[in-house]
């Protein structure tokens, strides 16, 4: 059951690590600090969490450690980058007596 779960949470690690190798410049420059600042240092340092600690967990390497390495940086991901409470409205909305969801 945790090999389950660790083969199945790596993937999404490792697809976030190689999207950053794919557009570093675009990633660093959304960070604090921007391309030539601290923003290149945190982008690269998420490159290498993601891809280091994407591949130890589904080969069962160092399992513990990795888990609280990801959870910290999990958290300053979500804080930093997925900042979805700042939205606007939401892109859904109920439609009529149903309650069928439209977008």
């Amino acid at each position: 059951m945790l090999l389950f779960a660790r083969v199945a949470i790596a993937p999404l690690f490792l697809y976030s690590g190689v999207g950053k190798v794919m557009a570093f410049t675009a990633t660093a420059s959304q960070l604090p600090g921007g391309v030539d600042g601290f923003g290149a240092l945190l982008a690269a340092g998420a490159l290498t969490v993601e891809l280091g600690c994407g591949t130890a967990l589904p080969l069962g390497l160092f399992v513990g450690p990795v888990a609280v390495i990801l959870i910290p940086f999990t958290i300053a991901a979500t804080l930093m980058f997925h900042n979805f409470w700042a939205a606007n409205k939401s892109p859904w909305k109920v439609v009529g007596s149903t309650g069928a969801i439209d977008t």
